[in-house]
């Protein structure tokens, strides 16, 4: 049979109405119906999942961060402070190399203090406090819910409701943050001027 005819016959069956049926998408082939329970407990996977667990690294991570530098800052400061002090004793008994040693003192020890004043600056201990609450309060309440995906649909709303507000407490705390290191400063150069 030529194309021509195949063609021919085709129009034909159609005009007979033997029309075939319109081909569906891919989309409309692998479409499931979900129940509100079982849309739900997808939710509450995703959720625990990209959400959840992703925010709990990052606070982690975060806090860990913090508290290592705020120890390499300390170790930091205590060799420079250490090394000044070190560089002032041997210039005070070497005559010859006092010149040298006693602006190496000085150097290091301005150096010390400049670390000290970066340390305050960045607040390393506050943020790692603000990062290891919030990451506690998210692993209480995690462990508490673990099983999201068994509750229901208004149960998983509220526990996402909590879940939220402990993100927005933490984006709180950053306004205080900054306010307190204001604050600081203010207070600071109030002082340097008396």
């Amino acid at each position: 049979m030529t194309e021509h005819a195949a063609t021919e016959q085709t129009a034909a069956e159609q005009a007979a109405g033997e029309q075939t049926p319109p081909e569906q998408t891919a989309a409309e082939q692998t479409a499931t119906v979900y129940t509100a329970g079982e849309r739900a407990a997808q939710f509450a996977r995703l959720y625990a999942e990209d959400r959840v667990r992703h925010q709990l690294g990052f606070y982690s991570q975060r806090r860990a961060e913090a508290e290592r530098a705020h120890v390499q800052a300390i170790h930091a400061k205590w060799t420079l402070a250490t090394l000044a002090a070190i560089a002032g004793s041997v210039g005070a008994a070497v005559p010859s190399a006092r010149v040298a040693l006693a602006i190496a003192a000085a150097f290091l020890a301005a150096a010390a203090t400049a670390l000290t004043a970066y340390q305050s600056l960045y607040a390393f201990p506050r943020i790692a406090k603000l990062y290891r609450d919030a990451e506690m309060s998210l692993s209480a309440l995690t462990a508490a819910g673990n099983a999201l995906g068994d509750l229901t649909p208004e149960q998983t709303r509220a526990v996402v409701d909590r879940v939220e507000r402990i993100f927005l407490q933490e984006t709180g705390q950053w306004g205080q943050l900054i306010r307190h290191a204001a604050d600081e400063h203010e207070h600071n150069e109030v002082h340097t001027r008396s």
